[in-house]
């Protein structure tokens, strides 16, 4: 039985990579004529649409204690979304992927002042790692130093939101069901971004074609991918499901580089490597303390002497 939930678990979260890749890729490709505000606006409305349809018009669930923050992880998450969607524009996908996945190195440090967790050793060798990632793909960026200003710029905020919405969510996720989490999080997608529609863009129309591929490709794509992480994470551990999700970033990265021509230099290589490797150690995986070490040397010994 544990050994079918693990591997529905992994079937779950691979699939969910591939949705968040499509939707990735269709950002990049084929969502010109749509402003970030728009696509995460979009998203809102029709996972709010599908969430509701779910429970069949019954408000019962929503109406919960911890609505606040739940509200808050929402708008959180939308903020992350949208600054991710223009450091897409405007930076290639094998940079924005990988810089991207700061974000845990990142919910290291706001862990101690929402969660109440002090960073251990493996945390701060995370943080170094990331740090030093930034540092090479920044040497990668492309020549329009501009563009990858801003999109490093928007790649790091949207990474500081997405941090501060997972903070959020490790105290809500005992307590707060996966429709109520689903609900606020398309809400805040919702109260963030449609303002910013008619402020913005009016009086400008989104053409039916962009309007077609932000409501049956795009907009589905991540919300689906978002459901069925959380379903995963009902039978993985937190380190297995990060090393699975990171698909997300690899597979755009080759699209971008073998269908888009996008530029790959040993600094861009380097640096998503570390970039996976901090996200990793903040996942779950930790460095053995040096107890530990000393015990398994002493049942290395032993294990000598007795044979």
């Amino acid at each position: 039985m544990k050994q079918s939930s693990q591997a529905a678990g992994v079937a779950t979260m691979v699939l969910s990579s591939l949705l968040f890749t499509t939707s990735d890729i269709c950002i990049k490709v084929l969502a010109e004529g749509l402003s970030p505000w728009q696509i995460t606006a979009g998203r809102g409305l029709l996972g709010l649409a599908l969430v509701v349809a779910l429970t069949g018009f019954n408000p019962r669930p929503f109406l919960i204690r911890q609505w606040p923050v739940q509200l808050g992880l929402g708008a959180a998450g939308a903020l992350g979304f949208t600054c991710f969607i223009v450091s897409i524009k405007y930076l290639p996908l094998s940079i924005a992927m990988p810089l991207a996945y700061v974000f845990p190195a990142i919910g290291a440090f706001l862990s101690p002042l929402i969660n109440k967790e002090k960073p251990n050793r493996s945390d701060w060798l995370a943080i170094a790692l990331a740090l030093a990632a930034v540092i090479c793909l920044s040497r990668g960026a492309q020549e329009d130093q501009q563009a990858s200003f801003f999109g490093f710029a928007f790649g790091l905020i949207g990474a500081f939101f997405v941090a501060l919405m997972t903070n959020l969510a490790r105290r809500q996720t005992r307590t707060v069901s996966l429709r109520a989490n689903m609900f606020y999080l398309c809400l805040g997608n919702i109260a963030i971004c449609l303002p910013l529609v008619f402020l913005l863009d009016a009086p400008v129309v989104p053409v039916p074609r962009d309007l077609g591929r932000l409501f049956l490709v795009i907009a589905p794509a991540s919300i689906l991918g978002f459901i069925l992480m959380f379903v995963a994470y009902r039978h993985l551990n937190a380190f297995r499901g990060a090393t699975i999700l990171m698909l997300e970033a690899a597979l755009a990265c080759v699209y971008g580089v073998a269908m888009l021509g996008e530029p790959l230099t040993g600094f861009m290589v380097t640096g998503g490597v570390l970039m996976m490797a901090s996200a990793l150690l903040i996942s779950g995986y930790r460095l053995p303390s040096a107890g530990m070490v000393r015990g398994l040397n002493r049942l290395k010994r032993r294990n000598t002497s007795s044979s």
